[in-house]
């Protein structure tokens, strides 16, 4: 820290005591009371006035200096390093919010959201399904149809890519038919099952070939007159992990 003092009308300026107190060469001779004040004792006056430059105000802005490059704190009381608002700069600039880091970058960084988008897709592809008994996903609610276009009436997502099973069942009254069709992302791919049966539901099964993201839906209608009664919604399926020389799918 700096230490001002005015001899004889003059500042000096200096951080080292020591050299004020033998600054005999340059004529200025201290006298005992000036010794005494650069020493934390006696009181000085008139133009040999020992002053200080601010101390406590100095000690608070050392203390609010932040040398957080993020400048997380958002403060108007600590002010940046050189260093923190240079890092800060350079990294709003290189910030990447891509989910697929496409840039593929030595410069650039990615986003928590991006990293993650990112790995959870990695991640997601040492994954195939294969067609199985085992049950993923339903949608059984029972309900009816009365229409004579096909609607759409439930409804899948899938999040991984392979070979699933669909099952669904039907029901009709009375000399009635009841229609059932399997599409994906709106698309007609099943076969067009017609029930009959009123008595019993009817249950229909069929295989397909997904994508992650695909929309697995069923779509029902009924004949001229009456009521169709459709539920059991459900893809079967099973997960298995990819490894670099492939999977073994089917060996029968």
């Amino acid at each position: 820290m700096a230490i001002h003092i005015f001899v004889a009308g003059e500042e000096l300026i200096t951080t080292d005591l020591n050299s004020i107190l033998d600054e005999t060469t340059k004529g200025y001779i201290p006298t005992a009371d000036q010794k005494a004040a650069l020493a934390g004792s006696g009181t000085p006056s008139g133009a040999n006035k020992f002053v200080t430059a601010d101390t406590d105000a100095l000690k608070e802005l050392l203390a609010n200096k932040d040398t957080d490059g993020t400048l997380a704190a958002n403060s108007d009381t600590k002010y940046p390093s050189q260093k923190a608002v240079k890092t800060y700069a350079e990294n709003i600039a290189n910030k990447d919010t891509d989910g697929t880091l496409a840039a593929n970058s030595d410069t650039k960084y990615a986003s928590q959201k991006a990293t993650k988008t990112y790995a959870d897709a990695i991640a997601k592809k040492q994954y195939y399904i294969v067609a199985s008994a085992n049950l993923k996903l339903s949608a059984d609610a029972e309900n009816s149809i009365t229409g004579t276009s096909y609607v759409k009436r439930k409804e899948v997502v899938m999040a991984y890519s392979g070979y699933i099973t669909v099952k669904f069942s039907l029901k009709t009254d009375l000399g009635n038919n009841t229609y059932g069709r399997i599409y994906i992302n709106g698309v007609a791919v099943g076969s067009e099952q017609n029930c009959t049966d009123s008595s019993n539901f009817v249950e229909y099964s069929e295989n397909f070939k997904v994508n992650d993201g695909d929309l697995i839906q069923l779509y029902v209608k009924q004949s001229a007159s009456g009521t169709g009664l459709y539920k059991n919604f459900r893809i079967y399926f099973d997960k298995t992990i990819i490894t670099e020389d492939g999977t073994v799918l089917t060996n029968s």
